[in-house]
């Protein structure tokens, strides 16, 4: 993430150079965090129970489920030590999320001022088939063939004019498994300013 963060440092969203979304999860104790959420949201007896899911890192890239693009969190990695903020027994992160349809919106004050971009999408190649870039309404998209071979992959597509909340659910871009594929599995997406 360093690399990421060093690029954003000193940068409002009106002149970074790329928005992006890490989509790990996490989970940390529900007591360490009673009284500290800035909305006074009541925590669930589950989330007592079992911690509290912190989902993705972003800058002004944001990934959000909803009906028909709901995701689970995948590909497990142990934490190298025992942090105490951690809901115990979860000392583990996840570093991708799956399902069949993935939305994200740009944040509309980098977006606007943007024509050109490069996307980057950062995946796990874990079932074979395709997976579709969509956006301005779906009409247009770009496909990238998966092989299944599990490896960890990053593509690259090149945007002339995105138009701003065009897909289903106000989302400007989706990556979506074809009908012959089970899913899709992404770490990592960035939108560069390609003009930049």
């Amino acid at each position: 993430m360093l690399p990421f963060l060093s690029q954003e440092l000193g940068r409002t969203v009106t002149d970074a150079p790329d928005v992006w979304a890490f989509l790990r999860t996490s989970y940390i104790k529900a007591n360490n965090y009673a009284s500290k959420d800035y909305r006074g949201r009541v925590q669930s007896d589950l989330e007592k129970a079992e911690g509290i899911e912190t989902k993705s890192f972003e800058r002004w890239l944001y990934q959000r489920d909803a009906p028909g693009y709901e995701t689970q969190p995948v590909i497990k990695i142990q934490q190298a030590i025992e942090m105490w903020m951690v809901q115990p027994d979860k000392y583990y992160d996840y570093i991708a999320r799956a399902g069949k349809k993935i939305g994200f919106d740009i944040d509309d004050r980098w977006h606007n001022s943007k024509d050109k971009v490069a996307i980057k999408v950062t995946y796990f190649d874990n079932h074979a088939g395709e997976l579709k870039f969509k956006y301005n309404g779906g009409d247009a998209f770009r496909s990238l063939t998966l092989s299944g071979d599990n490896k960890l992959k990053t593509a690259t597509f090149f945007i002339d004019g995105i138009r701003a909340n065009s897909m289903d659910r106000g989302f400007d871009f989706t990556l979506e498994a074809d009908d012959s594929t089970e899913q899709i599995v992404v770490s990592m997406v960035r939108v560069i300013d390609s003009k930049k």
